[in-house]
């Protein structure tokens, strides 16, 4: 009875484990910008542009025109999952981010700021807040 009481705490551990590292997982590939604001202000210029997520970076596109690549981490015991920034300048942001039915919002605070607390952009706490769409894969 013992050996069996093991072998499921065992099991457990290990599909505890492999959820744990399947998730990061979840943010790879193409997404479509549905929405952003910054400050509680909507920009309708990022809509439509698409990131490319690999497990520790994404890239931002125009079209084909690539533009700036940024390093993230993940802390996916926290609720909400937090994600950090870090620019090509090595300055850190702080965010939360949350993947539902093909759509991830990211809400991040300028680098130097508080992390957010809430999925909101709201004028004056220098927030920034996308909503992303999985692209389907042609």
């Amino acid at each position: 009875m013992r050996t069996i009481g093991l072998m499921c705490l065992f099991i457990s551990a290990a599909i505890a484990l492999g959820e744990e590292k399947a998730k990061p997982s979840e943010i790879a590939g193409d997404w479509e910008v549905v929405s952003a604001s910054f400050n509680g202000n909507d920009n309708p210029v990022a809509k439509g542009k698409k990131l490319v997520f690999s497990e520790k970076e994404f890239s931002t596109f125009d079209g084909e025109k690539k533009g700036r690549t940024i390093a993230f981490s993940l802390d996916l015991k926290a609720s909400p999952k937090q994600l950090d920034l870090e620019g090509p300048d090595g300055k850190k942001a702080l965010g939360i981010v949350v993947i539902e039915k093909g759509e991830m919002k990211i809400c991040y605070a300028e680098p130097g700021a508080d992390r957010p607390k809430k999925f909101e952009s709201i004028d004056g706490e220098k927030t920034f807040l996308l909503v992303l769409k999985r692209m389907k894969k042609e």
